[in-house]
């Protein structure tokens, strides 16, 4: 009977690694898949328990094909959804699920410039317009035709933060791919709201081609 309890608890001690590795690693594929598959490592939406866990099962399946069956991988990843939940590892509340610490790698940073491109592009006129007149306030109201390349860089540097972004200082080496993404929505709102408000009277034009801010007042 000693050598059959003795035998018993052998096979359990050979077996608790197996299990903490088989924890750590469904709680870092929530990590991962926050972090790589969200901007801002966010579900953006309510109640997404078990929709986060399908996604944390698909990657663990995916990196280890065959070693869990599909209810286990299942079973598994809404385990550690919840256990990092707990934890305060992932913040649950009314906007989502998220992790508390969202790292900015490469992959998350082009998901960030992406998604905040599709976001500026749906700005409705008057958002725009104020965002707009928020680069000339900074500027300093405005801003003469030689000065037109240093505004657009700055436009772009206004938007980014407006969106809780950075421009990387050297682009080509960055390795976020949407950068030029967002640069071209920059582009595009700014063209066309410029436009928009010159006609609307916001925007002076003399006849140099200097613009103007109506009702300004540079910080």
């Amino acid at each position: 009977m000693r050598q059959l309890l003795g035998y018993a608890l052998s096979l359990a001690m050979l077996a608790a690694p197996a299990l903490a590795r088989d924890a750590a690693d469904f709680d870092a594929a929530v990590a991962t898949v926050l972090a790589e598959g969200f901007p801002f490592c966010d579900t953006g939406a309510p109640d997404m328990e078990e929709g986060l866990a399908l996604r944390v099962a698909i990657e663990v399946m995916q990196a280890d094909p065959g070693a869990l069956s599909q209810s286990e991988a299942i079973a598994g990843a809404s385990e550690a959804v919840q256990r990092q939940i707990a934890t305060g590892a992932l913040i649950a509340d009314e906007t989502g699920l998220r992790l508390a610490d969202c790292p900015e790698s490469s992959a998350q940073m082009t998901l960030r410039f992406a998604h905040q491109a599709n976001e500026l592009l749906l700005l409705e006129g008057p958002a725009r317009a104020a965002l707009l007149a928020g680069a000339y306030r900074a500027y300093g109201c405005t801003v003469p035709p030689d000065e037109a390349r240093a505004f657009f860089r700055a436009t772009i540097n206004h938007f980014a933060a407006a969106f809780d972004l950075a421009i990387p200082p050297a682009i080509p080496d960055s390795g976020i791919a949407s950068v030029a993404d967002f640069i071209e929505a920059v582009e595009i709102v700014e063209v066309r709201t410029r436009r928009a408000m010159i006609a609307q009277g916001r925007l002076m034009q003399a006849g140099d081609g200097t613009l103007r801010l109506t009702a300004c007042a540079a910080p």
